[in-house]
């Protein structure tokens, strides 16, 4: 296809077409705009700066930087050393092409990208019959959910998703603390730090006296399992932090911010998440903003998808139309995860409603794009 018939393609598509790709096509018109020299669309108004597959939740946060290796910041790319005292010619030394490295914000990204076809997957399914498996009246699900995939790295998709509710839960639970006892935010805390640069400090780690210390100590119930949900807490905190980033980046280059589902998908990939540290924090923002940030997804009409029925979105873009889904999950989630609410049962929530939701999905990102309600 030459560029004219591109161009005249992209002018007659579709607006709902359009929505479904409205982060991409502003990326992509913003960089031909700068290639030309010319202002199409509003440019970003405060740009930010540039281990095993095994489930653990022994830490809550991996500070280690790699010593002795230089990363360009936006590729994780290994930069040669220019004080080298040595001279090779090509004559004198064999020549060997090696794939550089793959940096923890590209290993977290491709983890990101692998697990949405999945959500995509089961946006339509009713779940509210895993979210409400049977559990002891006594316990706190939360803390069975995590445990259920500690150490188990064929752990199901389906429990993975029921401990990145626990993480956000607890999380949730902390915000209230916060408020009740005037405490700072600790999302807050971090977010700011990460996005000041301010990332070598030791301000990131948790102690005991730490505000989620605190919240564990002075919460009923929590006793037993202190130390297991005050790192969940602390897992929870980061996924929200990152996906704080997300959203402050999307707001500052003027582009639809509705993130929430990043909180799934990355407590899916948890153990990739800990796996980066918030030095490389800002890379893996700066990989999900690149315009070929794709993932192939089948068309939402088809029930058997083949090859020519798959399209390519970006990631942000299915993102963004997960997160009604997502928190509607996650409001499910914290309605079951209480220990008084085991008598109540599945006809107290209308079946299905997950599923309808999700079937309008597109139409209702698309109005609420669009500035219209909602229903």
């Amino acid at each position: 296809m030459d560029l004219v018939s591109a161009l005249k393609t992209l002018k007659a598509s579709d607006d709902s077409v359009l929505q479904s790709h409205k982060i991409q096509t502003i990326l992509i018109l913003r960089d031909v705009g700068h290639r030309l020299q010319t202002r199409i669309l509003p440019t970003p108004l405060d740009p930010s700066p540039a281990n095993s597959e095994a489930e653990d939740d022994s830490s809550v946060f991996t500070e280690n930087s790699e010593r002795g290796q230089l990363w360009h910041s936006s590729f994780g790319t290994r930069l040669p050393d220019t004080e080298s005292d040595e001279s090779t010619s090509p004559s004198t030394s064999i020549i060997t092409t090696k794939k550089p490295k793959r940096s923890k914000g590209e290993t977290l990204l491709k983890a990101v990208t692998g697990v949405l076809p999945w959500i995509w997957s089961i946006r339509n399914e009713n779940i509210l019959d895993l979210i409400g498996r049977k559990r002891p009246a006594s316990t706190d699900r939360r803390t069975e959910d995590i445990a259920r995939v500690v150490g188990d790295a064929d752990a199901r998709q389906e429990d993975r998703l029921l401990r990145a509710c626990a993480l956000i839960s607890y999380v949730s639970e902390l915000g209230s603390y916060e408020k009740s006892h005037n405490k700072d935010s600790r999302v807050d805390q971090l977010a700011q730090l990460v996005s000041s640069g301010h990332t070598k400090t030791d301000s990131f780690h948790e102690r005991k006296g730490s505000v989620i210390a605190q919240f564990v100590r002075d919460t009923p119930g929590f006793k037993e399992k202190e130390s297991m949900i005050r790192r969940a807490t602390g897992s929870g905190v980061k996924l929200h932090v990152l996906k704080r980033l997300v959203e402050e980046r999307l707001k500052s280059q003027g582009l639809p911010h509705e993130c929430d589902a990043i909180l799934h998908v990355l407590g899916l990939v948890k153990h990739r998440v800990f796996g980066t540290t918030y030095e490389n924090t800002l890379d893996f923002v700066d990989l999900l903003f690149a315009e070929d940030t794709l993932v192939t997804l089948p068309s939402p009409d088809d029930k058997e998808p083949n090859k020519d029925s798959l399209s390519q979105i970006h990631v942000l873009d299915v993102i963004g139309a997960l997160s009604p889904w997502s928190r509607a999950i996650q409001k499910s989630y914290e309605g079951w995860s209480a220990p008084d609410m085991e008598n109540q049962t599945l006809t107290n929530h209308r079946r299905g409603h997950i599923g309808c939701l999700c079937v309008r999905l597109p139409t209702s990102i698309q109005q609420a794009r669009a500035g219209k309600p909602v229903h």
